[in-house]
């Protein structure tokens, strides 16, 4: 069996090496008929235990996805309840709110679609100022999000300031002093580290052992890009489980 040589290769061409010795066994139908039955047996068992630690590693990435990207709504009502604030009153707040959080790189507002307000300065001072209406790479997918009003989710993509982050953009909008129709503030925007959260989610630990990937570049789910591990292994997969986003940060 090759099942103990490299574990995820085993499990992921599993099925058709199942069926190539299957079919040669026939041949000696009554003897081995024993073996077959405990191989089987054995084939279950640990898919089942694979199944159940995948579903565990995916529980606990989903959960921490979801608490982080959620912050893009306390920004939102920060800028609402607030209007008006300083630098060091954002910063204040934000803080507070990537306090006991790892793998949140940074938090912003985009002013109009220009990056104004952002935590760790030192390591985005490159994304300060970038306009997400005018980069051709951001413009329509954050256009939509306007028009649409609805949060949008970007990523794993490669920052302007080094490293690679899911991005999650909210749009703000508030109402004006008149009362009438709600006017677009501008973006509240989460950032968060994608290797810092794949191993501190055990993700890592998970693909030491087994040949692994992960797929839903931009929150497409299914229908997204692989961004972890080779596209192959979705041919042929030995055990899969869903990552859930919010649908409304």
């Amino acid at each position: 069996s090759t099942v103990n040589r490299r574990k995820g290769l085993a499990f992921i061409r599993f099925f058709p090496a199942t069926g190539a010795i299957f079919t040669a066994l026939l041949m000696f139908a009554g003897a081995n008929q024993i073996q077959l039955k405990e191989a089987e047996t054995d084939f279950n068992n640990r898919r089942i235990q694979v199944e159940k630690r995948l579903n565990q590693v995916a529980g606990s990435l989903s959960s921490a996805m979801q608490i982080r990207l959620n912050l893009a709504n306390s920004l939102s009502a920060f800028v609402i309840s607030r209007r008006d604030f300083s630098h060091l009153e954002f910063d204040d707040f934000a803080q507070l709110l990537q306090k006991d959080l790892p793998g949140v790189s940074s938090l912003q507002l985009a002013l109009q679609g220009i990056v104004t307000y952002l935590t760790n300065l030192e390591q985005n001072k490159a994304a300060l100022g970038h306009d997400l209406l005018a980069d051709p790479r951001r413009k329509i997918i954050a256009e939509k999000s306007i028009r649409e009003k609805k949060y949008i989710i970007s990523g794993p993509v490669e920052l302007l300031q080094g490293g690679r982050a899911v991005i999650a953009r909210k749009p703000v909008f508030v109402s004006d002093k008149t009362g009438g129709s709600d006017r677009f503030w501008g973006f509240a925007t989460v950032l968060i580290d994608i290797e810092s959260m794949l191993r501190d989610t055990a993700v890592d630990e998970l693909s030491s052992e087994f040949d692994f990937a992960i797929r839903g570049r931009d929150g497409l789910g299914e229908r997204g890009e692989v961004f972890e591990g080779k596209e192959s292994i979705f041919d042929a997969y030995f055990a899969i489980a869903d990552i859930w986003l919010p649908d409304d940060a």
